[in-house]
């Protein structure tokens, strides 16, 4: 008999017993999965490519010895149980409607049970709690697939030709969450993650919870929850290490002060969430906290090193990327608005705040995420402020904070309890720093004061707020060719970190007007987007003052103009060509083509001639001297487009 007799007959044993959806799950939603796979053929089948147990297309598909999948979620879990630990502790839940599945490497089956358990909605994977695999990570043991999951549906068949075989014909039972918590928490690893707010908090959390009342295990202490109890005694579990909790029945948690929050009834366990810790809420648990010896204050970072395996990065769920303004300023972290002097960079974020804390879109045209705002002004002084927010029209704002030409320093210690105090009880989520160079005493051209600052200071500063800050940046002055940079976010000031650091740099230029012009413009580029992706279309917006407010319009795609520097370029060109010259020195360039002789600035032929040399079109024969890079070579003038100053 050949091998192809052999598979022939395989598949007639195959055959002969039909892939069917038993009763007892036919009111769950399928997925269609190719004969003998695991992997649903429908990309969208979480959304809408799954089907009734009566759909003709999963009908026709099953009929024609095609695999299912049996979707998890909105109530239905299936309990997958690869290795005997699992099975032995599922014996303790009710009785249920159970599968075998394939073999596994102890020579065991695995197994699936059905519950329907309307608490549970997030998939939990089980590992051995001491046992290693052969790779070092903790021995997997099975999960607890819940909403997004499938698992393959009886009868169908595996790769090695087993079947899924029904092995308890029973209904599908009903369990809860605490159940099902209690009887695998053994393997369960517990998500213990303070809140935003809470980040680096130092205050022991076992001065809070009564563990007289708990069992203890290693770091861990379990039982009721404090306040709404438990069905099984153990659906509260604090770790004393990670210095957090974890309620299990509302899948919440955190540090002490939200715990305080919890305990003292400011807010319910289920309400627990980043954000949560703010304004009066912050308040009351600072001082019912007090009876617990909670002090507010400067926290230092609790030091945690616990990387994650490419596997359970990819299991994570993290949620959609949040935007303090769509596609522009992502929500949390840092974002730098730079340009050169003049450039409107002060207007446009105090537009933005204003923007951000009205809950309006920004320039009519971007979504934002209503906040209340602080403006840290270190230039103007009130009296301009004034004027600026009522030709913005924000006047009116109560949420919109400004602190104008304080000595703040957020290099200080002192300075940032200051701010986080008047940040929690007003509800501050967003920080404008105009200009940022004036709220830090260090070395801004250091990489060795900026990073450490950056990293170690800022940082875990607006962590501990949940806050994002916007800061207002200047460009390097030029000076001269061998300073200029053709990557234009390496002209932000100072180290390089400035530009390594933020989510997202906004660079910020005028056009360059001839005579007073009524409309003024500047061009808006996307330099960095961390979390999105950069559009490298710079952007054009006209600003007017109209009936004593000022008015901006975003115009979209600028249209491409040849810059000062390109034009430059061109007639030097010409001027090298129709002189019979290889060469000039630059202190002749700047007489034969600056000011007032000619109608360039010496800042426009500085940075002409460094970009020429950069793009390829110029060369340097030797120190001082510019020439064309080859004989004949022409200037291609489409490269300057860049209608800016």
């Amino acid at each position: 008999m050949t091998f192809q007799d052999i598979d022939d007959q395989k598949r007639k044993e195959e055959l002969k017993a039909r892939i069917e959806i038993p009763i007892q799950i036919r009111d769950l939603r399928f997925i269609r999965v190719a004969h003998k796979d695991k992997i649903p053929i429908d990309k969208d089948w979480q959304n809408t490519a799954n089907y009734a147990a009566d759909d003709p297309i999963i009908q026709n598909h099953v009929k024609s010895q095609g695999n299912y999948g049996v979707k998890c979620g909105g109530g239905w879990i299936v309990i997958d149980g690869d290795t005997k630990e699992i099975q032995d502790k599922a014996k303790v839940l009710p009785k249920t409607f159970a599968v075998a599945t394939s073999m596994k490497a102890d020579g065991n089956r695995g197994m699936h049970y059905y519950y329907k358990c309307p608490g549970l909605d997030k998939k939990i994977i089980l590992y051995h709690p001491t046992e290693k695999d052969e790779k070092g990570n903790p021995r997997h043991l099975g999960e607890i697939q819940t909403d997004g999951q499938q698992v393959i549906g009886p009868t169908c068949i595996h790769k090695s030709g087993i079947r899924y075989d029904v092995v308890e014909n029973a209904p599908i039972a009903d369990v809860s969450k605490e159940e099902v918590i209690k009887a695998f928490s053994e393997y369960i690893e517990r998500p213990y993650v303070q809140l935003p707010e809470e980040t680096g908090e130092t205050f022991s959390i076992l001065k809070v919870v009564d563990t007289s009342k708990l069992k203890k295990r290693g770091d861990e202490w379990y039982g009721a929850h404090p306040v709404h109890g438990s069905e099984t005694g153990q659906n509260f579990w604090v770790n004393e290490r990670k210095n957090a909790w974890h309620c299990f029945r509302c899948n919440t948690g955190g540090g002490p002060l939200s715990l305080i929050a919890v305990q003292e009834k400011i807010l319910e366990c289920k309400d627990v969430q980043k954000g949560v810790l703010c304004g009066d809420v912050w308040k009351k648990s600072v001082e019912l906290g007090r009876k617990y010896g909670y002090i507010a204050g400067r926290k230092e970072d609790i030091l945690v090193f616990e990387p994650h395996s490419a596997k359970q990065i990819s299991e994570t769920e993290y949620g959609p990327i949040e935007w303090l303004v769509d596609g522009m300023f992502p929500l949390g972290g840092t974002s730098i608005l730079a340009g050169r002097s003049g450039a409107y960079k002060s207007w446009v974020l105090l537009l933005l705040a204003k923007c951000v804390a009205r809950g309006e879109k920004f320039m009519g045209e971007f979504a934002v995420t209503k906040s209340n705002v602080l403006v840290l002004d270190q230039e103007m002084g009130e009296q301009l402020i004034k004027q600026r927010l009522q030709k913005l029209g924000a006047e009116d704002l109560e949420n919109l904070f400004v602190a104008s030409r304080t000595r703040l320093n957020f290099n200080d210690d002192k300075w940032c309890d200051l701010m986080s105090k008047f940040m929690k009880e007003h509800d501050i989520t967003v920080i404008i720093a105009d200009p940022f160079r004036r709220t830090h005493n260090i070395d801004e051209d250091s990489a060795n004061e900026v990073s450490p600052f950056l990293t170690y200071q800022l940082e875990p500063f607006l962590k501990r707020n949940n806050c994002t800050l916007l800061m207002v940046h200047h460009y390097k002055k030029v000076q001269g060719g061998d300073k200029f940079q053709d990557d234009e976010q390496s002209l932000v000031r100072g180290s390089s970190e400035w530009g390594n650091y933020p989510h997202a740099i906004i660079s910020l230029k005028k056009v360059r007007s001839i005579g007073e012009e009524e409309v003024k413009k500047i061009i808006l580029t996307q330099l960095k987007n961390r979390t999105g992706i950069v559009d490298e279309n710079p952007k054009l917006i006209e600003i007017k003052e109209e009936d004593g407010k000022m008015v901006f319009t975003w115009c979209g795609n600028a249209p491409e103009k040849i810059s000062m520097e390109g034009a430059f370029l061109k007639e030097f060109e010409d001027y090298l060509v129709g002189q019979n010259l290889t060469e000039m020195k630059r202190v002749e360039i700047i007489e034969e083509f600056g000011t007032p002789t000619g109608r360039f600035s010496k800042s426009t032929i500085t940075s002409g001639l460094a970009r020429g040399v950069v793009d390829g079109n110029l060369s340097k024969p030797r120190k001082g001297f510019y020439g064309l890079a080859s004989k004949g070579q022409q200037i291609n003038i489409n490269k300057f487009v860049e209608e800016v100053i």
